[in-house]
């Protein structure tokens, strides 16, 4: 049995700044837990003695608690959907989207930050597509 870490973050409305944090326990986009609140299934410690080792097993903690929120604040998870306000359509109503480290003028509302040197993916949902897609009409 571990120490649980239980946590959770507000919405401010606003953005808000996560200041770079070196000491903690590193994330990437990939390990991370795109969570906002810590429940039960936030254990640390659980193979220290819980009184002797006590400090240690909080900053431990305390370290995956800010290193997972630093990736989650700093880092981005960019991404467009059709539901997005300002999207631009074609007369088809097809949507042209624009990846790269700066916007094309005009095009912000359809553009994908990207970081310059780095690769990125694609993830692709359709939602009950219809034949045209099937048949690439």
């Amino acid at each position: 049995m571990g120490t649980s870490v239980q946590w959770f973050a507000r919405n401010n409305k606003a953005p808000s700044t996560f200041p770079q944090t070196p000491w903690v326990v590193q994330f990437d986009e990939k390990n991370c837990i795109k969570k906002t609140k810590g429940d039960w299934d936030w254990e640390t410690g659980a193979m220290q003695d819980q009184i002797k080792e006590l400090e240690r097993i909080r900053d431990y903690g305390l370290r995956v608690i800010f290193g997972n929120w630093t990736v989650l604040k700093n880092h981005q998870f960019p991404g467009i959907d059709g539901n997005k306000k300002g999207l631009q359509k074609n007369s088809d109503g097809s949507i042209d989207v624009y990846v790269g480290p700066k916007a094309p003028a005009g095009k912000e509302s359809n553009w994908i930050q990207s970081a310059p040197g780095k690769g990125w993916n694609t993830l692709l949902r359709l939602y009950g597509p219809l034949e045209p897609w099937f048949d690439k009409a």
